[in-house]
């Protein structure tokens, strides 16, 4: 940023001067650990004008949890190395467009600071202490920050001959010496696999290279994105967020422990239910958002009832508090369990289990399960309230593969981009009706007739050879756990197959 004098700006440029924070915070480890305090000066980019924008210039994506498990599964399976590299103060790196000018007004304290680093920007200051300043770089808080950024490092490694998947922007390959490193990218947060660590140092080196300010650290026990990938015991990943998980615990304030994370009336409702007061259901919002951000990550177990719960932030009754403690609960007794990610030998093979549970909501709404595997462990889970009614449980099975067919097809598409040779993902249903449906393309008698056409999709992938479906026993079909709350032994078992 370079300071700016504010008499020789015009009313409409003054008009336009965004606000900015400044933010410290103490920065844990995901072992809780003490790490560092953290600074950050923070642009007012909620007072920018975003019709000065298209969408390419705002919108910038992030690798998905999915991606992360199946290039992790992978990385353990091939007997990978691996490597985290953050970026210090990453969207410094890159330039603000030219054309674009945007002027941002310090407060008092954050401009005397300014001052002790460069006096000569003393003579900029205002009557009220206060300082407005050009920015050169792309300041977190900036509408178009991250998206300058991810151009910035995507088009460094691209020079460096990396080569997007075609399904997923933020991962990328180059084969060295005929092996492949792949890297991650999470905003200024890169995981990089490789079965040759010298490959990685090299491509560590060019990076740091071209942004001086970095960290990395070549482990088999990484910390990324919240999550600590172990790869310690070969041939497998296990993902846990163990320091996450005891705050969550920590913030409902239980102190026994529960066998199952939901009881059998968790989609229970009644009117006569006592609403949450203002403070308690604000604090029951955002422990389930902790809790969705646990269980989408590392938690499958807990899945369901936590979507159940989402559905409550804006109503929530003692009830759904009760509902909430025992989550937390069975969070305590089961403290040390985490997803274990091993795909089975030879070539990657998906298999995906679809579920549906008819009518159990108070609204007759069915409810889809779907788990996703190489092997052992899940790179994806889904537990989600159907959109629409159904008439049967057929037709409730058939809207579900229908729900998660979309990602079966994007993983089996990213492994291909990733170069690995991949059959036909195998989907497994346990309703006989079903799979004749599936097969045939269409309704085969009257009472089937009013399904819409657009659930049949999967028969053309069928056709196609990317799909291969089949019978699997409901005793062992594994997404039921995330359609109802199962309990006793069956559910100690699911759990056991899906982490």
């Amino acid at each position: 940023m370079t300071p700016v004098n504010p008499n020789k700006l015009s009313h409409k440029q003054l008009k336009g001067v965004i606000s900015s924070k400044l933010f410290t915070k103490v920065k844990f480890s995901p072992d809780g650990e003490f790490e560092k305090w953290k600074a950050r000066l923070v642009a007012g980019g909620h007072m920018q004008n975003r019709e000065e924008y298209t969408y390419a210039e705002t919108s910038s994506p992030t690798v998905g949890t999915t991606a992360i498990l199946t290039v992790s599964a992978i990385a353990a399976k091939e007997r990978r190395k691996t490597a985290a590299v953050d970026f210090t103060a990453a969207y410094l790196n890159a330039k603000m467009k030219d054309g674009k000018l945007i002027l941002m007004r310090l407060s008092r304290e954050t401009s005397a600071i300014l001052c002790l680093l460069v006096p000569a920007y003393s003579a900029y200051l205002r009557a009220d202490g206060t300082m407005i300043v050009k920015l050169t770089k792309a300041l977190y808080g900036c509408v178009e920050s991250a998206k300058l950024w991810y151009n910035s490092i995507s088009e460094t490694l691209i020079a460096d001959g990396f080569v997007r998947n075609p399904k997923e922007p933020c991962v990328f390959n180059r084969i060295v010496g005929g092996k492949q490193i792949t890297i991650c990218l999470y905003v200024d947060d890169l995981l990089i696999t490789c079965v040759d660590e010298s490959t990685i140092n090299a491509t560590v080196e060019m990076l740091r290279g071209k942004y001086s300010d970095m960290t990395h650290t070549v482990s088999n026990r990484l910390k990324y994105v919240g999550m600590i990938l172990d790869f310690s015991t070969e041939g497998k990943c296990k993902v846990s967020m163990p320091n996450f998980l005891d705050t969550v615990v920590s913030d409902v304030g239980v102190t026994t422990s529960a066998p199952t994370p939901a009881a059998v009336d968790l989609f229970a409702t009644r009117d006569a239910d006592v609403a949450l007061s203002t403070e308690k259901a604000e604090q029951f919002h955002s422990i389930v958002m902790k809790l969705q951000y646990l269980a989408k990550r590392v938690r499958p177990d807990i899945l369901l009832p936590v979507v159940f719960l989402s559905s409550r932030v804006t109503k929530s009754t003692d009830r759904d508090w009760s509902k909430l403690e025992r989550v937390a609960r069975y969070l305590k007794g089961t403290r040390d369990l985490c997803l274990r990610l091993k795909p089975d030998d030879g070539l990657v093979s998906i298999y995906a289990f679809i579920d549906a549970s008819f009518a159990v909501h108070h609204d007759f709404k069915s409810h889809t399960g779907a788990v996703i595997t190489f092997g052992q462990g899940c790179v994806f889970f889904k537990s989600t309230k159907q959109k629409l009614n159904t008439k049967s449980s057929t037709e409730a099975e058939l809207v579900g593969i229908s729900d998660a067919l979309t990602t079966v097809i994007w993983i089996r598409d990213f492994l291909l981009g990733q170069g690995h040779d991949v059959g036909p993902a195998v989907l497994y249903q346990n309703n006989m009706s079903t799979i004749a449906l599936v097969e045939n393309g269409q309704a085969s008698n009257e009472r089937s007739r009013h399904i819409n056409i657009k659930f049949f999709f999967v028969s053309d992938r069928v056709e196609k050879g990317e799909i291969v479906i089949k019978y699997m026993p409901t005793d062992d079909m594994i997404a039921d756990l995330l359609t109802k709350p199962l309990q006793g032994e069956k559910f100690r078992a699911m759990r056991d197959k899906i982490l």
